[in-house]
């Protein structure tokens, strides 16, 4: 099986720096976020609506050097593995030198619009991995 894979890139902005310049910890997460919603968006697919949504119930981040204010850099966001209700994610924060910035996992699991855990369609499944 093909691992379909996002390229999400991005600049710093002044807004997501601390007080050292560098960008906070958090943000990273946020970057993810982003991609994941433009490969979303790309198959056709929201990240959420009235009735189904993509909640985190687990993430993790290994941070490897830090990125600056105006730093250029790339998400990329690999779907490794589809579950029954749940998607994994493999990611890597790339600077524009695609020296390797941070990476890690993050797992989403599909519900419906009362928070329940909902199973993916096979229309769903079939449009995340189509090339």
């Amino acid at each position: 099986m093909i691992n379909p894979t996002y390229h999400f890139n991005s600049e710093v902005t002044f807004a997501e720096t601390d007080a050292s310049g560098r960008v906070h910890f958090s943000q990273f997460f946020v970057y993810i976020e982003k991609a994941e919603h433009a490969f979303l968006k790309s198959k056709g697919l929201s990240v959420f609506d009235r009735s189904t949504g993509w909640p985190r119930v687990k993430v993790s981040c290994e941070y490897l050097s830090p990125l600056r204010f105006q730093d250029l850099f790339t998400v990329h966001l690999e779907l490794t593995k589809i579950g029954s209700s749940s998607l994994t994610w493999y990611y890597k924060i790339l600077n524009h030198r695609e020296e390797k910035i941070a990476f890690g996992e993050m797992i989403t699991v599909k519900v419906n619009g009362e928070g329940k855990v909902e199973k993916i369609s096979q229309q769903e499944k079939n449009l995340l991995l189509a090339l």
